[in-house]
């Protein structure tokens, strides 16, 4: 919608805004195409732009630091093979006393090369067998919380690319 008299673009929009008759509107094929005639307009003030402008660069902020815990919580969920091998370290070992309630138990790594010995911190109110399944529990959430986090991730980085090419056009519109 355009103002001819004050030379002011009321709005730039897809699709047709009834709500502002009272201004000439020209239809256009693409967004694209309306954006290159608002900036053909020499000395045309584009009403809201600023506005406009700083919530796109809000949101794409936003949007950067989503992008920045989603890698840091995937790197976390990436430990999930860590956490299965733990699970199975406890599961060889539920031979191990443990009547005396400890908090951890020291057991035989046989995924080290060395067969070295590992601590695994324990919950003393329970069975190496119920440990183990808790382990079990946080492997299978750490896995699916990988897929879910790397679909996050992928969406996330569209939007973003979005966003940075509209406030890219924001910031090119006007003349």
């Amino acid at each position: 919608a355009y103002d001819a008299k004050k030379k002011k673009i009321i709005a730039i929009s897809p699709i047709p805004l009834h709500h502002i008759s009272d201004y000439k509107a020209q239809s256009f094929p693409t967004i694209s195409a309306a954006i290159a005639f608002a900036i053909s307009l020499k000395g045309t003030i584009i009403a809201g732009q600023p506005e406009l402008l700083k919530f796109v660069q809000n949101e794409l902020r936003r949007q950067q630091k989503k992008q920045t815990l989603l890698a840091k919580e995937y790197h976390s969920a990436t430990k999930a093979d860590d956490i299965r091998k733990l699970a199975d370290i406890l599961m060889a070992n539920l031979y191990q006393d443990i009547s005396h309630h400890p908090t951890a138990i020291t057991a035989i790594d046989y995924y080290d090369e060395n067969c070295a010995e590992i601590e695994i911190a324990i919950d003393p109110t329970i069975s190496l067998a119920d440990n183990a399944q808790k382990y079990y529990a946080k492997y299978n959430k750490l896995k699916r919380a990988q897929t879910m986090l790397e679909e996050q991730q992928h969406i996330c980085l569209e939007e973003t690319a979005y966003l940075a090419s509209v406030a890219n056009s924001l910031e090119h519109i006007t003349t």
